[in-house]
């Protein structure tokens, strides 16, 4: 059972953050990447995930390590750079306090690899025996969502299904469609099918934790997520998951550990793990702690559509420190 509280979990966030995006300005991202040296990372692979709503788009980095993303709805997305030799994952937040007059928002990335072997090293051999047709269905569905035609992208996906039930990425896909949608039954069932069939595959681990999180399945999902820190440590939003299922058990000291990994990993991740954090050290009357976590939560994100009720929060939370 879950319990109450001021700060919004992943779940609360999530609803809020895709009503925001009601009638918004739309922008651009210019990117570049540079090795620890300085140097630019040419043609590596940039895709851009929606973190709150199914979009998703890709380009390659040019020859000066640059890269560009266009007609973005203001929101949290998920950065993923990807060489032959390693990738890097950032949350990145668009909207009107990092663009410029034109709408343009400008950021260098540090290409910091990570690697993980246990997808490189154990591929399916079913995986390996998706049909040619099967395959197209799906680089289908992901031209859809970068159109923001979700209803089409499904209908491509299930159709991908058809000709190879067995398509653990169409599955895991279909998952986070749903989770996105806030049905998080059918969605636990698209991640659960994904897993059956690629069991060491990571995406529907992670995601299959935070799908049985939001529906307080705490104890499964507290197994699901120290099965993804397991699998990749370094990876914010199993920390992310692990702390909130943590703190909803009531169990705060292993909750603040995670949630103080997650920032140390992307301090600005969708997830949010300052907001949680405030929570505790409410609890526990730290109201220091609780001002340094909602300052940093306006830093990270200026532009969230939580950013008032947190600044509201923030100014309570001051009073109360006041001689």
């Amino acid at each position: 059972m879950t319990k109450s509280t001021s700060w919004p979990c992943i779940v609360t966030l999530i609803l809020l953050l895709i009503a925001a995006l009601e009638a918004a300005d739309l922008y651009e991202l210019r990117g570049q990447v540079v090795l620890p040296e300085g140097r630019p990372l040419s043609d590596g692979f940039v895709f851009l995930e929606g973190a709150t709503s199914p979009f998703s788009s890709s380009t390659r980095t040019a020859l000066d390590g640059s890269f560009k993303f266009k007609k973005l709805d203001p929101a949290t997305y998920r950065i993923q750079i990807v060489t032959s030799w390693g990738e890097m994952e950032r949350s990145i937040e668009i909207g009107p306090s990092s663009a410029d007059k034109k709408g343009r928002i400008k950021i260098a990335f540090k290409f910091e690899p990570q690697f993980h072997p246990e997808e490189r090293a154990t591929v399916s051999l079913r995986q390996l025996t998706i049909p040619e047709e099967a395959e197209e269905e799906y680089r289908k569905a992901i031209t859809s969502l970068n159109q923001k035609k979700t209803e089409e992208a499904i209908e491509h996906l299930q159709k991908a299904l058809e000709l190879a039930p067995h398509y653990s990425i169409a599955l895991n896909r279909l998952g986070t469609i749903s989770y996105m949608s806030q049905n998080y039954v059918q969605a636990e069932t698209y991640f659960r099918q994904a897993l059956k069939h690629a069991p060491d595959s990571y995406p529907p681990v992670v995601n299959l934790g935070g799908a049985l999180h939001s529906q307080g399945k705490l104890e499964e999902a507290l197994e699901m997520n120290r099965r993804a820190v397991q699998m990749r440590p370094q990876d914010p939003l199993a920390r992310s998951q692990l702390g909130q299922t943590y703190w909803a058990l009531g169990q705060l000291d292993p909750a603040v550990k995670e949630l103080k990994l997650a920032k140390a990993l992307d301090p600005g991740h969708f997830s949010c793990p300052q907001l949680v954090l405030a929570e505790i050290y409410d609890q526990r009357k730290d109201y220091e702690g609780v001002v340094r976590e909602l300052e940093e939560f306006l830093d990270e994100h200026p532009d969230s559509p939580l950013s008032g009720r947190v600044a509201e929060s923030l100014n309570r939370v001051r009073s109360k420190q006041s001689p």
